[in-house]
């Protein structure tokens, strides 16, 4: 991945969510969440979630998640995915 240094906020583009890319990583427990819920409503959601070139997100679903269900600002950072195939 490469960082385009584009960022975006959610009152200019909308993220994606892929169930897919949201269940390769592990879900945070429940008081995970709960306090990274309460550190973005004391210090807002201070790290931006990271989406590929078709605002889809890779990283920072919880973030979008608890910014969302709160009204919440929030930046997306664009990073450009190349994937390449290698052979066995």
């Amino acid at each position: 991945m490469q960082n385009t240094k584009t960022e975006y906020s959610n009152s200019e583009r909308t993220p994606v969510v892929l169930p897919e890319m949201e269940q390769l990583l592990p879900p945070l427990s429940g008081e995970q969440f709960s306090a990274l819920e309460s550190d973005i409503l004391k210090n807002g959601c201070y790290t931006p979630i990271v989406v590929n070139e078709d605002m889809v997100i890779v990283d920072g679903h919880n973030r979008f998640r608890i910014c969302e269900k709160h009204g919440l600002p929030y930046r997306m950072l664009a990073l450009l995915c190349r994937l390449t195939l290698q052979s066995p």
